[in-house]
């Protein structure tokens, strides 16, 4: 029975996970729920008290491990659902799987090197973070569909892939006891959690325990507190009870034996995670400070600033793959900091006028979510006309294609000679990249959209002249005009 409500209670967190990266959720709280829950990306905003939408949930699974021990690992997490899939498959091939190592000074290495880069205020710790990975793992299959080839963000989520569904066929769990940076933070605070997984006296030593933990974290008995989970499917098949999800206060002697190894285990432990703190401070200030964004590289509303935005954008690819248009698309060639965090690829599609999707799905808070309403006035750049390649202008010729999709009546037609000419009228431009698109000028558009690095937010549009909506917009340079 346990086993079955955990399978579902997981399947249900992954389902969710994946409705929520593929547009699919139904209501932006549901995706605002859903970023909450991913708790170092949530937590990265409390250093600046940007607390997430579902704060409540951030505070509870910050609470939970104290008051219930694991519980967040075995019946929530997604990559905890992926590993435990992995293991069902390892015992159904017969393969011998053995338990991980949990207490690997490479676990303690991680943990230190992950959370330092966070209170450093780095969003470098995505790269341990398993929400973030998980989401260059979905972005997977963007290169099965043929939308983008192998970069190094993709790399990375083949890697990470491996590690959460290959190597549990021999290690299950691999992933949480050796590398999770949370998983380690919540295996620290489960031993002094009030509910837990407990073993007693009177144990028959049967191996039923053994054979139903899925993790091998259970031997006569005998619980790995550093690798157990508290995924209770132990404590049914416990013949004896020796195996109990039980309340005990702090104050309550433990009546464990010394362990003469114990001192031993923490030192090592300690300087592991002082080695990955110091390592992380140094990265922090060297290879894995983001240097001031590019000229071309756009950030979407919601991003505030270029500096904030990059500096908090853990390279998921969440507001990449909810974009109608396509126009956020991950950084390929870039620095190590920069490796997998979003742009704008202004020119080929233009950001939807009708579309605040980006802004509800960001785990981060990199992207703040603002109402729609609101959305449709900020001003994350400015189009720049330039004239020797208009049409109207530079060679008498009508073309009012940047007129015609532009959504807030930014531009409009005067009389130019012979035509009418476009004239611009920046205070109402958001820099959505409409007109950039519909340009039918090529090799170079007649319209750029030059990126703001720091948000404003326009006047309020003009009233609607007949306009399109953006949300197909895309150029095709070889259809000749586009409206």
């Amino acid at each position: 029975m346990i086993r079955d409500l955990r399978l579902l209670s997981q399947a249900a967190s992954f389902i969710l996970s994946l409705a929520v990266f593929f547009g699919l959720a139904p209501w932006p709280r549901v995706a605002a729920f859903h970023s909450a829950t991913q708790f170092l990306p949530a937590l990265s905003g409390v250093r600046s008290l940007d607390l997430p939408a579902f704060w409540p949930v951030l505070v509870l699974l910050v609470m939970l491990p104290w008051l219930g021990g694991r519980l967040y690992c075995s019946w929530y997490c997604p990559v905890g659902f992926l590993q435990d899939a992995a293991a069902r498959v390892s015992s159904g091939l017969r393969l011998r799987a053995r338990a991980s190592g949990g207490r690997s000074g490479l676990r303690y290495l991680s943990f230190g090197l992950a959370w330092m880069l966070l209170l450093s205020g780095s969003a470098a710790f995505h790269f341990l973070d398993h929400s973030s990975s998980l989401g260059r793992v979905y972005g997977l299959f963007g290169l099965a569909w043929g939308a983008r080839v192998l970069d190094a963000a993709s790399a990375h989520g083949l890697v990470f892939g491996l590690a959460v569904l290959a190597l549990p066929l021999w290690r299950p769990r691999w992933f949480c006891a050796t590398l999770c940076p949370t998983g380690c933070l919540f295996m620290l605070m489960r031993g002094r959690a009030l509910f837990k997984t407990r073993s007693g006296p009177g144990c028959a030593a049967c191996g039923a325990c053994s054979r139903a933990c899925p993790v091998r974290c259970v031997e006569d008995g005998k619980i790995d507190e550093s690798r157990c989970v508290d995924c209770l499917e132990c404590v049914p098949a416990c013949p004896t009870g020796t195996l109990s999800y039980s309340l005990k206060w702090p104050w309550q002697p433990s009546g464990a034996e010394p362990d003469p190894a114990g001192r031993r285990r923490f030192l090592l432990a300690a300087g592991a995670v002082a080695v990955g703190a110091l390592t992380g401070r140094r990265l922090h200030a060297g290879i894995l400070s983001f240097p001031s964004g590019e000229p071309r590289d756009g950030i979407p509303p919601g991003g505030r600033a270029s500096d904030e935005f990059y500096g908090r954008c853990v390279a998921c690819g969440t507001c990449a793959s909810v974009c109608p248009t396509k126009i956020l698309e991950q950084k390929r060639a870039s620095p190590l900091a920069g490796m997998g965090k979003v742009r704008m690829n202004y020119g080929p599609a233009a950001c939807s006028y009708e579309c605040n999707a980006c802004l509800a799905v960001c785990p981060s808070g990199a992207l703040a979510y603002f109402p729609l309403p609101v959305k449709k006035r900020i001003k994350i750049g400015s189009s720049i006309l330039k004239k020797e390649w208009c049409l109207p202008i530079a060679f008498e010729k009508d073309c009012a294609a940047c007129h015609e999709r532009c959504p807030t009546g930014a531009i409009s037609m005067v009389p130019h000679k012979k035509v009418r000419k476009p004239e611009l009228k920046d205070d109402y431009c958001i820099g959505c990249g409409a007109c950039e698109a519909a340009c039918p000028v090529l090799p170079e558009k007649a319209i750029v959209v030059r990126p703001k690095r720091l948000h404003t937010f326009a006047f309020i549009p003009r009233k609607a002249q007949g306009k399109a909506s953006l949300s197909d917009i895309k150029a095709a340079p070889d259809e000749g005009f586009a409206f």
